[in-house]
């Protein structure tokens, strides 16, 4: 299992001052809530290719601020979307509200890390 955060992508962001970092994190916050919503508005639409969109736009996102496992959830979410394995798709869409958490809780421990 790919591990919850690259530091160095994260140290990357935080090295560009505080602000930069909190500004990043909400950002993630706001637009990964977003997205979540599109998300399941396309798989339940059925609209695979607005799910692959959504979910690449996301782990985009993820990737930019290291968040690795977050990243190949959607990395994989967008190959079932390609195959359209609704199902998958589903479980998979259900997983995200604990990995944003779990993104966030580590993205704040590393800050707080930081701040010491």
């Amino acid at each position: 299992m790919k591990t919850i955060l690259n530091e160095d992508v994260v140290w990357s962001r935080y090295e560009l001052g505080i602000d930069f970092f909190e500004e990043y994190l909400e950002y993630f916050r706001s637009h990964s809530g977003e997205i979540y919503a599109k998300l399941t508005q396309a798989l339940d639409k059925k609209d695979m290719v607005e799910v692959a969109r959504f979910a690449h736009d996301l782990k985009g996102l993820c990737f930019n601020l290291g968040l690795e496992r977050f990243a190949a959830h959607l990395k994989a979410m967008e190959t079932l979307s390609a195959e359209g394995a609704v199902d998958a798709l589903q479980s998979h869409l259900n997983e995200l509200p604990e990995l944003s958490k779990q993104a966030m809780l580590a993205l704040e421990t590393y800050r707080d890390k930081q701040e010491c």
